[in-house]
């Protein structure tokens, strides 16, 4: 039976099985990416204010895939190219799981569910629904290597555009990289300050708006966009009026609830101010109604064809189902085995003592740090020279490096404690065994009035490397062949003093490091 174009007639077993098949390779997609999923869940939708609002974005995608539902009717051909994508998912997860990059598991994981829809109802339709399931990206948190330097650019527009504003108002200030200097008040713009918060939340928005739109293709695409300056324009707006507001009643301006409702009144202020492009270009368009008409937006309920899509080609879920079997056996067996690496001693037997050159005392991190970091050994001591000169060393220990359980490179950890890192090269030292150049990354890092120097690199599994994409390659290579995935990080940092600057602080860590080197290969296993 059929009536007004809509269909009435329950689902055969035919049809019913098109949605369990989709159910069954979705769910072996999850467990194949779980711990990266679950870290994306756990620490990103609901640890990050920048990601708070991805928890709506499977929600919005389906919404979105709803009011697509005719595609569901379309010929159900082509499932050898969902497999085929499947495939290059499964490969992506394992890669990602191997290499312990959360965001390479991610990003195979939406890989898959394209493939999983093309494998289970056809190219035609996965064709008809690839813009929606699009915005399921922006469920996914930005790559460390792409957010640090996206937060530091945001950091510095921030900064700058606020202190204009706030001179506009003809307050007297001082700008120190990301510190505004108010004089009763240092105001340092960071994470919380720097407009990630808004930009991911409203680039999702812009995304929904631009796809919603009814309106040429630039009209979207500048939908999309707009929510870029939008968020550094006002972003810089609430910066200066937390200047303006201390200058004028005190820190407490600065602060506490007034501080949040800012955040949030800066917030609906960006969403008004992309409602306001869109109608913008609905006037240009020659709209003169209300702005709702300018999108596409169905509401209601589901059409019943929604539920129609046969499977004309079975083998699809076999295919499907055996290389995600595959991929989470593989994946669980290359992890990494404990008892593959060789023995070591404890960091706890570290020697505070260095040649009568060097005395420390040791430090305990706290346990925040510690649940963060997930690391099974690890040394913090604070080192002295005669000349009173201090080293910090730091240096953790994984017996198997996982998704979400690895070295923390200083590199995406400094600017969470407020650092920001001014200048950043990869120098060579001399190994002081082997004579070998040892590759380390130097950097120079400002919080406010001080300033450090840092080395870093890693130990793994016998090779030094200051390379981190190296550090994750040779992580996936070892798993496959020898099971080992154990590693280290090691930090050394010292102050950047007005008498001696930087040189005097390099000398000051290359003889430490030529004097930790030797005694670190009983602690690090090679």
């Amino acid at each position: 039976m059929q009536a007004a174009g809509v269909y009435l007639s329950r689902p055969s077993i035919r049809q019913r099985l098109g949605w369990v098949a989709f159910a069954v390779v979705l769910l072996l997609l999850i467990a194949a990416a779980y711990p990266s999923l679950q870290w994306m869940v756990t620490h990103e939708w609901f640890g990050a204010e920048e990601y708070s609002h991805a928890v709506l974005i499977p929600l919005i995608a389906a919404y979105l895939v709803r009011q697509r539902a005719d595609a569901f009717e379309l010929p159900s051909h082509g499932h050898a190219v969902g497999v085929a994508i499947i495939a290059l998912g499964c490969v992506t997860v394992l890669v990602g799981n191997l290499s312990t990059i959360h965001a390479v598991s991610q990003y195979g994981f939406l890989i898959g569910v394209f493939g999983a829809v093309g494998a289970t109802f056809g190219a035609q339709v996965l064709r008809r629904l690839t813009v929606p399931l699009l915005v399921l990206v922006f469920m996914i948190p930005l790559p460390n290597f792409l957010y640090q330097p996206l937060s530091s650019q945001l950091q510095l527009y921030s900064s700058e555009l606020g202190v204009a504003l706030i001179r506009a108002f003809g307050i007297s200030v001082l700008l120190h990289g990301n510190v505004i200097d108010l004089g009763s008040y240092q105001l340092q713009v960071l994470e919380a300050c720097n407009g990630l918060r808004y930009l991911f939340p409203l680039a999702s928005l812009g995304f929904l708006f631009g796809y919603l739109y009814r309106g040429p293709v630039w009209q979207r695409l500048v939908l999309v966009a707009a929510s870029v300056p939008i968020t550094i324009a006002l972003n810089s707006f609430r910066i200066a009026v937390i200047g303006v507001t201390v200058e004028h009643w005190g820190v407490a301006a600065a602060e506490g609830f007034l501080h949040q409702f800012e955040g949030w009144a800066v917030f609906i202020a960006c969403v008004l101010l992309l409602l306001c492009v869109a109608k913008v270009l609905a006037r240009m368009n020659g709209r003169r109604g209300p702005l709702i008409a300018a999108f596409a937006v169905a509401l209601g309920p589901a059409p019943a064809r929604f539920r129609r899509p046969p499977v004309d080609a079975p083998w699809v879920l076999g295919a499907a189902t055996a290389m995600l079997l595959v991929t989470i056996v593989l994946a669980d067996s290359r992890m990494g085995d404990p008892g593959a690496a060789p023995m070591r001693r404890v960091f706890a037997e570290y020697p505070m003592d260095l040649d009568g050159s060097w005395r420390g005392r040791t430090e305990v991190l706290d346990a925040k740090y510690l649940e963060s970091l997930q690391l099974d050994d690890y040394v913090m001591a604070d080192f002295v020279d005669a000349a009173g000169v201090h080293v910090n060393l730091y240096s953790a220990f994984y017996a198997t490096q996982l998704a979400g359980r690895s070295a923390h490179s200083p590199r995406a950890c400094l600017p969470g404690d407020g650092w920001r890192i001014t200048e950043l090269t990869t120098v060579e030292l001399t190994d002081p065994i082997s004579g070998l150049p040892v590759p380390v990354n130097r950097a120079v890092i400002a919080r406010g009035v001080d300033t450090q120097l840092v080395y870093y690199w890693f130990e793994q599994r016998g090779r030094v490397l200051a390379n981190e994409y190296l550090v994750k390659w040779y992580l996936l290579l070892d798993a496959l062949d020898t099971r080992r995935s154990d590693g280290a990080l090691v930090r050394l940092m010292t102050p950047v003093t007005l008498n001696g600057g930087v040189a005097a602080a390099d000398a000051s860590l290359r003889d430490f490091f030529a004097r930790t080197k030797t005694r670190l290969s009983q602690f690090i296993p090679g």
